[in-house]
C-alpha cells in the first residue's frame, strides 16, 4: 500500500511538470508595438524677394538639351513646344525641334557669302568656334529656321543662313555692271501655303495643299546643342519670387522648381525707376528681337522715332510699332540727327553775266 501511494504521488508530480512545460510552450507571444509612420519632412520654403518682370516673352532657363535628345511633346503655345520631362514640363523653341514626321534635309555644300562667325550654340553666345570668310566651303549638316549646322576644317558650328550662298562669289568683270540678276525672285509658287502651282509635260496644274494635324503627345528631336528649356515664359508685369539676385543672372522660384533669368529682367521695389525717353535712330540702325542681339528684326531709317524703355550696359531696350526690340546704345540719339550742309548751296556766285536780257536756263 505504501508503495502504491509513492507511485501515485510520483505520477502526479510528472503530470504536473508536463503541464507546466506545455503551458510555457503555448503561451501567447506578446503583440509587437506598431511601427510609427514617419512623415516626410517638408522642404523649407527658401527665402525670397518679390520682383516684377520688366518685359515679356523671355523665359526662365530650367535646363539645357544636346542635339539629338528626344522630347515627349505634350502641347504647344505659340512659338513654343511644351515637353514633359517627367517631374516638370518645359518650353522649347519650336525652331530648335524637329517632330517625328518631319524629314531631315540632305547635306549639301554651300559657301561663305560674307564675313561672320559660327558658334557652339544657336544663340550666338560665347566665343565663336569658326570664322566665316567669303567663299569658305561649308558642309551643311542640318538646317532649321534661319539657322544652319555646318562643318569646315573638322569644326562644327551654328550660324545664320544669311552668311551662306550656293555659289562662290565671283570677282571677275565681264561686260557691264547691271548683271547679278538680283538672286532670284523670292521663290514663287505657294500662295500663303494654300495653293501650289506645279509644271509637268502636260502643262501647269494647281494642287490644293491640305493641312495635316497630329494629336499629342508625340516625339521631337532637339536640333542644336545647348538648346534651352524654360520653366515658364514670362509676361511683362508678372510677379515672381527671387531667391538669389545676381549682377548678371538671378534665380527665380515657382514654389517647386528653380530657374535662372537675366538680372536686368527683374524690377525690385527699392530699385530706382528708369525714366523712359524718346530717341532717334541713326541711319541703318540694327534692331533685334532678342537681348542677345542675334535675331535681327529690321534696320531703322535715319531719325526713326523710338521709345527707350531701359538700358542694359551698352545696349538699349526700345519700343517701335508696339514691338520690343534691342539695339546698341550708340545707335540712338536723344535729339534728331541733322544732316545739314554748312557752307551753302548757293556758292559759286554767278560769274558775271555780261549784260543783256536774262535767259531762263534750259530744262
Amino acid at each position: 500500500m505504501k508503495k502504491l501511494l509513492i507511485f501515485i504521488l510520483a505520477a502526479a508530480l510528472i503530470l504536473a511538470g508536463c503541464s507546466s512545460v506545455k503551458s510555457e510552450n503555448t503561451a501567447a507571444s506578446p503583440t509587437p508595438a506598431p511601427t510609427p509612420t514617419v512623415e516626410p519632412t517638408p522642404e523649407p520654403t527658401p527665402e525670397w524677394t518679390g520682383a516684377t518682370v520688366r518685359i515679356g516673352n523671355i523665359g526662365a532657363i530650367y535646363t539645357y538639351f544636346d542635339r539629338g535628345e528626344m522630347l515627349n511633346i505634350i502641347d504647344e503655345d505659340g512659338d513654343w513646344y511644351i515637353a514633359d520631362l517627367g517631374d516638370v514640363s518645359v518650353f522649347v523653341d519650336k525652331s530648335l525641334v524637329r517632330t517625328e514626321w518631319e524629314e531631315f534635309p540632305e547635306e549639301r555644300i554651300l559657301y561663305g557669302a560674307k564675313e561672320g562667325f559660327a558658334y557652339s550654340n544657336p544663340y550666338g553666345e560665347g566665343e565663336p568656334v569658326m570664322e566665316i570668310e567669303v567663299n569658305k566651303e561649308l558642309n551643311v549638316i542640318d538646317e532649321f529656321g534661319d539657322l544652319m549646322l555646318v562643318e569646315a576644317d573638322g569644326v562644327k558650328g551654328y550660324l545664320k543662313s544669311e552668311l551662306t550662298r550656293e555659289t562662290k562669289v565671283s570677282y571677275g568683270y565681264s561686260g557691264g555692271w547691271d548683271g547679278g540678276g538680283g538672286g532670284g525672285g523670292g521663290g514663287g509658287g505657294a500662295d500663303g501655303g494654300d495653293i501650289q502651282l506645279s509644271y509637268s509635260s502636260q502643262g501647269y496644274t494647281l494642287q490644293l495643299l491640305t493641312e495635316v494635324t497630329y494629336s499629342f503627345p508625340y516625339k521631337g528631336m532637339v536640333l542644336a546643342d545647348e538648346a534651352e528649356g524654360y520653366l515658364t515664359i514670362y509676361k511683362g508685369g508678372e510677379s515672381v519670387m527671387v531667391t538669389n539676385r545676381g549682377d548678371e543672372v538671378s534665380t527665380v522660384y515657382d514654389g517647386v522648381n528653380f530657374a535662372s533669368v537675366p538680372a536686368w529682367l527683374l524690377i525690385f521695389d527699392l530699385d530706382e525707376p528708369y525714366e523712359t525717353w524718346t530717341g532717334y535712330a541713326k541711319s541703318g540702325t540694327l534692331a533685334y528681337n532678342d537681348y542677345r542681339m542675334y535675331d535681327l528684326n529690321r534696320k531703322l531709317d535715319s531719325n526713326t522715332e523710338v521709345e527707350v524703355i531701359y538700358a542694359i550696359g551698352d545696349n538699349l531696350i526700345i519700343e517701335k510699332d508696339d514691338e520690343i526690340l534691342f539695339t546698341e546704345k550708340t545707335n540712338i540719339s536723344e535729339e534728331r540727327i541733322s544732316y545739314g550742309y554748312s557752307g551753302g548751296w548757293d556758292g559759286g556766285g554767278g560769274g558775271g553775266g555780261g549784260g543783256g536780257d536774262w535767259t531762263p536756263p534750259a530744262l
